[in-house]
This record gives structure tokens, C-alpha cells and sequence, in this order.
């Protein structure tokens, strides 16, 4: 899946946006990614804009993917529970929801989204 990963200095939001379709290994490589440049830049905000991507990804695979961020967070010397994510999606599917739900049951701030402009207010608002 081709993807950008870009920082919004302004908002201090790290931006990630993909296209095409989204695999479990596409999830790891953006993760591997994206993590260290939340340390390296003291970013604590993460909008994902997936309304061009197809999500080709299990239920099983995605509570694997939950997993997984959080770890890479927390390998980073982030406490995964400060980082506040928006992920916005073209649709409401089903796993979509699913995914939104594990995260929460892991203590992962965060909230699936259909419009981008909602998500970047959700993220300025302060913490709760």
C-alpha cells in the first residue's frame, strides 16, 4: 500500500495517509515507522486517512495490529496511553468498529472517523 507519513508542526499531529490496499505487513511497515518519529519529535497526536485504502485485514489480524502499536510506542519510551490516534475511513465497516473497540479495551486513546475535518477537532480538544 503507498503511504505518506508527514508532521503538521501547527498542530503537532503526525499525519499519515494511505492508499490502495492495507495488509497486516502495510500496518507493521507504517508502525515501524511512524513510532520513532512520534519520540523524535515529541508528538503525542496521529491522524490516519485511510479513505483511499481497502482494508484487507482480519478481526484476528487487527487485534494482532492493536497489539503491536502499542508495543511500538511503548518501545519508544511513550506510554502508549498518551498518544491520541484518529483514523478516518471512507465507510463504517463492521471490523472498522471492531478495531476501534480492542483499542479501547487496550487503553489506547482512540476514535475511527468518516470526516477528517471532525477528526482534527477531535484532536486539537484537550485531553480528557
Amino acid at each position: 500500500m503507498p503511504y505518506s507519513i508527514a508532521i503538521d508542526i501547527e498542530s503537532r499531529t503526525l499525519t499519515i495517509r494511505g492508499e490502495g490496499v492495507l495488509r497486516r505487513a502495510d500496518f507493521d511497515r507504517l508502525t515501524a515507522e511512524a513510532a520513532p518519529m512520534l519520540a523524535a519529535h515529541g508528538l503525542r497526536r496521529v491522524l490516519s486517512d485511510y479513505r483511499a485504502a481497502t482494508l484487507a485485514v482480519s478481526i484476528g489480524e487487527l487485534h494482532q495490529v492493536v497489539r503491536a502499536i502499542a508495543d511500538a510506542i511503548r518501545a519508544q519510551g511513550i506510554p502508549h496511553t498518551e498518544v491520541k490516534r484518529a483514523l478516518v475511513f471512507a465507510t463504517d465497516a463492521e471490523s472498522f468498529a471492531f478495531y476501534e473497540t480492542a483499542a479501547l479495551n487496550r487503553n489506547q486513546y482512540i476514535r475511527i472517523f468518516r470526516d477528517p475535518d471532525a477528526a482534527r477537532r477531535w484532536l486539537a480538544e484537550p485531553d480528557e
